[in-house]
């Protein structure tokens, strides 16, 4: 039997000098998607897959494990009901992950909500139909969209895939992006060093063109140029969007982004010349496996540059892009999304606070 409600909490509500029903259909958008998201949460909290210990109470280690398998149960059960709609698949997954962040958190929040405002007819045509049936998966709702703890796969959904649709080819597109939204490719997004954050132009990272062999030769030149921070580096990503100074024919043309394979798609033991792990314990954040990355002459093919706009020829002739400032879309659109998210959070808090202000007592409940 649910537990009852606080005396104090319904003598409020009673006061409430509007219909709350009626608001509740406004804010769900209809009183259908109200009956509707109340049968999804009903679902949710009535499956036993879902009822897992308080991450709070776990390790580190367990919570990432943790996380990784409520994430694919999640996956299969809206395979299972047939469960498709954008909104209705928020509410399930803001229910069935409870206060983690699952691993597909962006294909719902991000990746699809992209897919309806950018694609163009034939890629809507293409992709949203296997978008919205899970045969292909992505996301758009990178870091934590209506949730309270982030999740190993995040900068895959919400930064890897998003950048290939942005910068990739069609030819990378068919080579990177299928297999990267199936999860067989798991990418993260490689931008933070070690001595350099939000300065762009500072990054250290090289990525040198050879002509002779037709390949970019990266490397981490100082310690502070070492790759720090990125999600699901330490442990889940088996590739990762490097962004590097690109040169050629002796000369630099700025950051641009590189595909890098980093560990072996069979055994995921790290690939010659790649040096990754964990960065240890953060202040929050443990679902995440956060990481380090260190190239030591990494040689990639010369169609492992994202060229949808800058281009390197064959004989190292570079191409400009129509704006540098390209490169930073990915970046700027997730800082924008983290607007969207503390106002969430914010919303939390102050219903929080809102109703324990109510139920708070300086005395007993009941004199005696």
């Amino acid at each position: 039997r649910p537990p009852a409600m606080n005396p104090d909490i319904v003598k409020e509500r009673q006061n409430a000098t509007f219909n709350v029903e009626k608001l509740t259909n406004i804010l769900d958008g209809s009183p259908e998607k109200t009956r509707r998201r109340r049968e999804i949460e009903s679902m949710v909290l009535n499956d036993p897959d879902f009822q897992e210990q308080d991450p709070n109470f776990l390790s580190r280690s367990e919570r990432y494990d943790q996380a990784v398998r409520k994430s694919a149960q999640m996956i299969l059960k809206l395979r299972e009901f047939g469960i498709s709609d954008p909104d209705e698949i928020y509410y399930y997954k803001n229910l069935a992950m409870a206060n983690q962040h699952e691993a597909l958190g962006l294909h719902f929040v991000m990746f699809l909500p992209t897919l309806y405002s950018q694609c163009d007819p034939q890629q809507s045509r293409k992709w949203i139909p296997l978008a919205q049936s899970f045969q292909v998966l992505g996301t758009y709702a990178q870091t934590e969209m209506g949730h309270d703890r982030p999740e190993p796969l995040d900068l895959h959904l919400g930064m890897f895939l998003p950048t290939l649709l942005n910068q990739a080819t069609p030819e990378q597109m068919d080579r990177f992006f299928t297999p990267a939204w199936n999860l067989q490719i798991i990418g993260t997004y490689a931008q933070t060093e070690m001595g350099h954050g939000t300065h762009l132009r500072g990054l250290e990272t090289t990525a040198t063109f050879d002509p002779a062999t037709q390949e970019f030769v990266l490397n981490s030149p100082t310690i502070s140029s070492i790759k720090w921070w990125p999600g699901g580096l330490g442990k889940t990503s088996n590739h990762a969007i490097v962004l590097a100074q690109l040169h050629t024919q002796g000369n630099c043309h700025g950051l641009h982004a590189f595909i890098v394979p980093i560990r072996d798609m069979d055994t995921h033991v790290p690939l010659p010349g790649i040096v990754v792990g964990d960065i240890g314990p953060k202040f929050g954040f443990s679902e995440v496996d956060n990481g380090f990355l260190k190239l030591e002459n990494v040689r990639i093919p010369l169609d492992n540059m994202l060229m949808k706009y800058a281009k390197v020829e064959p004989d190292g002739t570079y191409v400009k892009p129509p704006s540098a400032k390209l490169t930073y879309g990915t970046m700027v659109f997730i800082r924008s999304m983290i607007v969207g998210q503390s106002a969430l959070a914010l919303a939390k808090s102050c219903t929080i606070a809102i109703r324990y202000s109510a139920v708070r007592h300086q005395s007993e409940l009941k004199p005696g």
